[in-house]
């Protein structure tokens, strides 16, 4: 494969289509289909005071031949949702926000390295909608050997 035809130091945005069957019909759904790109949990960012505005979400790739622009390098470690504090992983999301289009400001890159990822040690209300949603993506709930349901 050829990695050089890919376009870098420059502002690239995607969607995401969700496919799923509902008995027997497929439906998919797509970012704005499900309420990710305006309101409260929008996944794009939006600068009030820009003409251009940014309707996906974005990323760009910094280029090998790049090397006069800035390397900015985000890094996270132990993500714990039930952790003391607030969540550092915010300060990485104000990052990009005031830099969306400013690529030698933008982050480049993000680490998230850690020695677990703390999922047997989820909080009680969300394993309920992640179980939830694994249900909803999987079109089938998983049934654990051992473990009794709990009705509601």
């Amino acid at each position: 494969m050829n990695f050089s035809s890919f376009p870098t130091h420059e502002l690239l945005a995607y969607d995401i289509e969700l496919s799923y069957y509902e008995g027997n019909i497929k439906k998919c759904q797509r970012l704005q289909d499900l309420g990710l790109l305006t309101g409260d949990n929008a996944v794009i960012y939006t600068n009030r005071h820009d003409d251009e505005v940014v309707l996906l979400p974005t990323f760009f790739l910094q280029g090998q031949t790049d090397n006069n622009k800035p390397l900015n390098i985000l890094h996270g470690s132990c993500r714990k949702l039930r952790g003391k504090g607030e969540d550092c992983l915010a300060i990485a999301d104000r990052l990009i926000a005031a830099s969306v289009k400013n690529l030698n400001k933008r982050p480049s890159v993000l680490f998230l390295t850690s020695d677990q990822i703390y999922a047997d040690d989820a909080a009680g209300p969300l394993i309920q909608h992640l179980t939830e949603f694994g249900t909803h993506l999987l079109g089938w709930e998983e049934e654990i050997v051992g473990l009794d349901k709990k009705t509601n």
